[in-house]
């Protein structure tokens, strides 16, 4: 994946940009949640507030920012969403 060309990336992007349209059913985003917390397996989404990063959310609620090299995920800062 660390070899994709610039239009694979954008295509990747705009599908992750659609991403927050698509759990905004809040039956849907509640059963991504249970998943998470069965299987311990964090949920990704891309971040709001700068749409070039990845937020990285664990089953107990803690978030990451970061993007991807390649396959791994690598953590930029450690920050706490407010619901407004």
């Amino acid at each position: 994946m660390d070899n994709l060309p610039r239009d694979e990336l954008e295509k990747i992007r705009a599908v992750l940009a659609r991403l927050p349209e698509a759990v905004a059913s809040s039956r849907f985003a509640e059963k991504l949640r249970a998943k998470s917390v069965a299987t311990g397996v964090p949920l990704y989404q891309q971040d709001p507030d700068n749409p070039e990063m990845i937020v990285r959310i664990y089953p107990d609620g803690r978030r990451e920012r970061g993007s991807f090299v390649g396959t791994e995920f690598v953590a930029e800062e450690r920050f706490q969403e407010t619901d407004s």
